[in-house]
């Protein structure tokens, strides 16, 4: 089928092609092809019109395999409408990338001597000319300004010259979405590190936690797809494995060092590993998989234990079901009959029961007995602390703990909580925390002339 314009050129680009393909003889360029007969462009499809440099046979190998910049290059058709369409923003990134790196374009239809050297069936074709000009690599980026920047900042840096600077025209969306493209991050807002390359080495490299680095792009479907999943992982975690992202693009240094050559890249980081090879990730890249994954290497590498703190008010509580989803509330004694001591060793067994449960979509926190009466009593909790409950906030569902209020038998409950083996009760309407109820300061009950 012809799939060409409705010109005279366009015609004559597409007999070019077939006479070349069956004979191996080439038509020159014709009179006819000159002028608006190219369904608009003038000669080529960026003659005089910008800072797209437009190539032919005679000056391909002067601008293109002789020159010691990063040269991108555009194999087009006059006739092809996803060229038309590329080239405004083709346009906008040779003219930021001035002085950076090159961007070029050649009419395939015309100069077909060059561009089946370069194997070009389909338009447009982009190649990308790095240190070994003989052996371009095939441009897999998006079409937006700040996609052909990235991908030339990749390059130049791939060649052993220092990175150019992030650039105005870089602010822009990349890839038609709204997160990531140069201006905005990805993971704003979640549990994920976005990194730098200095952040890597201080924190990554010679850090105490272990990681799992994505190296990705802006401009990347594929890491736009797994950003949900990568948030939901972390948050999951409670940093039992560390979650970091680094855009490849921009933060060069490791990507080039290990070798990142398409995206997103996944590897895992033991504890202190400079100077040593990553792991790189080949599980599934949804949240169950990423979290079974880094909770095996958290054995491996324990990390901190998990902080479990007083919960203050409705505020704090709401906060802890919207990372999660579910919450495991310590009820416990008031310090007059624990003493600083007791309430302590109690705040050390919640934490290994968090620290333990990482994996699990719970987050934990405790308040006093007594304070909150009318929010215990809605949970059959009366004066009988210390006691643990699991509760879902949003599906107003909830467990209690029956048996002994030890690390193992908290331990046990939330497992069988989450497996589905311990039955849970419902509540018509989520009650409210006591207002004004102050933090405990860590100290023993110090008696008031009130108290006597």
């Amino acid at each position: 089928d012809y799939e060409g314009g409705r010109k005279v050129a366009d015609f004559i680009s597409t007999a070019r092609k077939v006479v070349k393909e069956a004979t191996g003889k080439e038509i020159p360029k014709l009179k006819e092809e000159e002028g608006a007969s190219t369904g608009g462009a003038s000669g080529g499809m960026f003659d005089g019109q910008s800072d797209v440099i437009q190539l032919t046979a005679d000056n391909f190998e002067k601008e293109v395999l002789e020159s010691d910049e990063a040269v991108i290059v555009e194999f087009y058709a006059p006739w092809c409408g996803h060229c038309k369409n590329m080239a405004p923003e083709y346009k906008k990134a040779a003219k930021a990338l001035k002085g950076h790196a090159k961007l070029a374009a050649l009419d395939a239809t015309a100069h077909g001597s060059v561009s089946n050297k370069f194997n070009v069936k389909g338009f447009p074709t982009i190649k990308v000319f790095g240190k070994d000009k003989s052996s371009p690599t095939d441009y897999e980026g998006g079409r937006k300004v700040a996609d052909f920047i990235a991908a030339a900042r990749k390059t130049v840096v791939a060649m052993g010259k220092e990175a150019f600077p992030k650039l105005d025209e870089e602010t822009a969306t990349s890839g038609g979405s709204g997160g990531g493209g140069g201006g905005s991050s990805f993971y704003e807002g979640s549990e994920v590190v976005e990194l730098t390359d200095e952040a890597f080495e201080k924190d990554v490299l010679n850090g105490d936690s272990p990681w799992l680095i994505e190296f990705y792009a802006p401009w990347c479907g594929h890491c736009k797809n797994l950003v949900p999943d990568f948030k939901k992982a972390a948050a999951e975690l409670s940093g039992a494995v560390r979650l970091g992202a680094i855009d490849a693009t921009v933060h060069t240094k490791y990507s080039n060092e290990y070798k990142v050559e398409g995206f997103p890249t996944i590897k895992f980081f033991a504890p202190s590993s400079a100077g040593k090879a990553p792991e790189d990730y080949n599980s599934a890249r949804n949240a169950d998989g990423i979290v079974k994954y880094c909770m095996a290497k958290s054995e491996l590498y324990p990390g901190k234990p998990v902080e479990v703190l007083q919960i203050k008010d409705a505020d704090a509580l709401a906060a802890l079901a919207d990372k999660k989803g579910n919450i495991g509330i310590f009820i416990v004694p008031h310090v007059i009959d624990t003493g600083a001591e007791g309430r302590n060793k109690m705040i050390e067994t919640f934490s290994k029961v968090a620290t333990k449960a990482r994996g699990k979509s719970v987050s934990f926190g405790w308040i006093v007995g007594g304070e909150h009466s009318t929010f215990e009593e809605a949970f059959g909790i009366y004066t009988n602390y210390p006691a643990f409950i699991v509760l879902n906030a949003k599906k107003l569902r909830f467990a209690t703990l029956k048996g002994s209020f030890t690390e193992e038998s908290i331990g046990k409950m939330v497992d069988q909580v989450f497996s589905g083996k311990q039955s849970t009760s419902a509540i018509s309407a989520l009650p409210k925390l006591s207002k004004g109820v102050p933090l405990w300061d860590g100290k023993d009950y110090v008696s008031t002339e009130d108290d006597e």
